[in-house]
């Protein structure tokens, strides 16, 4: 069954946003490059739970976005679209990890599916 693997969460004040969740809750929180993201480590790997990541967020309404692990994307993609969602980002290669989408629900939630694939290009 596929599952929730990860997080992304829209911050308007990434400085003021990120001391926030290392204070509270001690995650250890870092820049990915120079990009205006920051991958969140939530706990150890044997914890159960999630990690994520922080994005600057650049619209007024920036939903938390989740990512679905899923074993192969192409199948869930047409679901999705047969119960009523929509493809926003459509599949894309992601090196060294996989294969994601963006979707919309029927309610108009965001959500990502992730079919991992490391030899992917």
């Amino acid at each position: 069954m596929p599952r929730v693997i990860y997080f992304e969460l829209g911050v308007k004040e990434p400085e003021k946003s990120l001391e926030f969740y290392r204070k509270v809750f001690g995650w250890e929180i870092n820049r990915m490059g120079k990009m205006d993201y920051w991958l969140a480590s939530t706990g150890e790997r044997q914890e159960p739970g999630i990690n994520g990541a922080f994005i600057k967020q650049t619209a007024d309404s920036q939903p938390i976005v989740y990512t679905i692990a899923v074993g192969e994307i192409d199948p869930f993609l047409e679901r999705v679209v047969q119960e009523g969602g929509k493809i926003i980002l459509p599949k894309k290669s992601v090196p060294m990890v996989g294969f994601t989408a963006q979707c919309e629900d029927s309610e108009g939630n965001r959500f990502n599916l992730l079919q991992h694939a490391p030899e992917a290009h």
